[in-house]
C-alpha cells in the first residue's frame, strides 16, 4: 500500500508531498545522534527493508510526529556495519535527541527528478546539499475527492 503525505502545506499548487511504497511504515529506531551520524538499533531485516546509501529518511520522534511540522528529507550518505549511518547534515535539534521520545528514521521513497524524470511523486533537488524538496503537485484531491484549496503538513492524500 502506498502512502502519500503532505510535506509542506499550502495551496494545492504550492503544497509539497512525499510518498512511500510501504505506507510509511519502514522505520529504524535511533539509539543516538552524534553530529551527522545516527546510531541505529537495526539497519533492517531484509533486502527490501534494509537502509542503504542513497535512501531518503526523515528523523522523527513521538513529539515531532504529533506536531506535524515539515523538516527536510535527508539522504543517507554512508552506512557502516556497526549500525551507524551518516547523513548530509545534522538533523534538526528539536528531533531525536531525547530517548524517552523514541527517536527513529522514517524511510521515504523519493527519487531524483534528474534520474527518473519529473512527474507525480518525484522530487526536485533543493539548494541545500543532500536535502530534497518534496514534489510540488499541480492538483491534489482532499478527502472525499474534492479539490483542496489549502493542504496541511502531515495530511494524508487519499489514493485513487
Amino acid at each position: 500500500m502506498y502512502r502519500v503525505e503532505i510535506h509542506e502545506g499550502g495551496t494545492a499548487e504550492d503544497a509539497t508531498f512525499k510518498w512511500s511504497r510501504e505506507n510509511g511504515s519502514v522505520t529504524y529506531p535511533v539509539d543516538g545522534l552524534d553530529d551527522t551520524w545516527a546510531e541505529l538499533a537495526s539497519l533492517g531485516s531484509d533486502d527490501k527493508l534494509d537502509l542503504n546509501v542513497g535512501d531518503w529518511v526523515k528523523p522523527e520522534d513521538t513529539a515531532y510526529t504529533s506536531r506535524g511540522e515539515p523538516l527536510p528529507l535527508l539522504r543517507v550518505e554512508e552506512v557502516d556495519l556497526s549500525g551507524r549511518v551518516r547523513l548530509p547534515g545534522e538533523p534538526d535539534p528539536s528531533v531525536g535527541r531525547r530517548p524517552e521520545l523514541h527517536p527513529f528514521l522514517r524511510r521515504w521513497d523519493q527519487r531524483s527528478a534528474f534520474r527518473h524524470g519529473a512527474g507525480p511523486g518525484r522530487t526536485k533537488r533543493s539548494a541545500a546539499n543532500g536535502r530534497r524538496a518534496p514534489y510540488r503537485g499541480r492538483r491534489m484531491a482532499a478527502a472525499g475527492g474534492r479539490s483542496a484549496r489549502v493542504l496541511r503538513a502531515g495530511q494524508d492524500v487519499p489514493g485513487r
